[in-house]
């Protein structure tokens, strides 16, 4: 049988089969044949590689510890699932918390605005308790030094606080 038959056969496709060729999971031999070489696979390797193929395999859900399990029988019981389920969800629940904070750390990293040099209009609003109109307006009307950078305004700290000195 060559590997289109043996594949058909099988029910998979031949790359399928050459990949477990080469996982040496069929056996086959190699032929001489006018044109070069051919593979030739065994009736019953093929049989046998079928019946391991379609072999269902059931897995446990639930892991079943050995050791010394709480009641006599040694049989999880449902509760002792939950209990374990619900710590499992706890260390999952305590770590997306933390990773949460770091994000929102990275994305939005707090900085005092008395550090800051350079202020928008809305940290200059704040920082001075002056309305953004105020403070365009003073810009515009060069009381204030400002710099718009892209779309926005900045404004340098100590540029806002020797206006603000002046105000009375």
């Amino acid at each position: 049988m060559n590997k289109t038959e043996a594949a058909q056969f099988l029910g998979i496709g031949v790359r399928s089969l050459e990949r477990r060729m080469a996982e040496k999971k069929i056996a086959f031999t190699r032929q001489r044949v006018k044109g070069g070489e051919t593979v030739v696979f065994n009736q019953s390797e093929l049989d046998y590689f079928k019946q391991e193929l379609y072999q269902p395999t059931h897995e446990s859900a639930v892991e079943v510890r050995q050791g010394s399990p709480s009641n006599s029988s040694g049989m999880v019981t449902n509760s002792q699932i939950m209990s374990e389920i619900g710590e499992s969800l706890l260390i999952l629940s305590e770590g997306t918390q933390a990773m949460l904070l770091a994000i929102r750390g990275l994305a939005n990293p707090a900085v005092p605005l008395h550090v800051k040099p350079l202020l928008t209009i809305g940290e200059a609003q704040k920082f001075s308790g002056l309305s953004r109109q105020y403070l365009v307006a003073a810009i515009k009307e060069e009381r204030l030094n400002g710099e718009k950078i892209g779309r926005a305004w900045r404004v340098k700290r100590r540029d806002l606080n020797r206006f603000i000195s002046k105000l009375f």
